[in-house]
């Protein structure tokens, strides 16, 4: 073996391994590899347990929150259908108001309307009935007053002038009135 080593004798007599501390850093490192995994192991153990656990609980709250979100929504939706059937209900009721209504008004215009060329007939009527009695009472009063008049100039020549003046303006008046 001294034939492998290329160093003289002399440094390989001061070059030995001392077996008892090799021995010795050998238990000396066990126990600390004992130690540090036995209270390090525990505590990594006991970490990684703790964040297992954090993990786990993080998954069931998400969990939670994504079935409670998954009721909302459930929920609003059959609101929203529910709304909707309210708002084409309302739609449709408002709709046959609204046709009924235009319907009803129409009806009225209509009547109006009639009453209006009813009441323009009649009021035709009455002013070709206003116009004819004025035509009458003028016809007839201008008769009259030439009637008088050719009486008075009858009677005037006959000698009883003044009574039967008298008894015919009286008779004219009367009817006039």
């Amino acid at each position: 073996m001294n034939d492998l080593f290329l160093f003289n004798n002399s440094f390989q007599d001061s070059f030995e391994i001392n077996t008892d501390l090799f021995d010795t850093n050998i238990i000396n490192l066990s126990i600390v590899l004992f130690v540090v995994i036995r209270f390090l192991g525990e505590a990594l153990s006991d970490t990684l347990e703790n964040r297992k656990q954090t993990i786990i609980d993080s998954l069931q709250n998400s969990n939670k929150k994504v079935y409670i979100v998954k009721n909302k929504l459930v929920e609003v939706k059959s609101k929203l259908e529910l709304t909707q059937t309210e708002v084409e209900n309302v739609y449709s009721s408002r709709f046959s108001y609204f046709k009924t209504r235009k319907q009803t008004l129409l009806e009225q215009v209509q009547s109006y309307l009639t009453q209006l060329q009813s009441l323009q007939k009649d009021s035709i009527e009455g002013q070709t009935k206003k116009v004819l009695s004025d035509v009458y009472d003028t016809t007839i009063s201008k008769t009259f007053d030439t009637l008088y008049i050719n009486l008075a100039s009858a009677f005037k020549k006959s000698g009883n002038f003044s009574n039967k003046k008298k008894a015919i303006t009286y008779s004219y008046l009367k009817r006039l009135n």
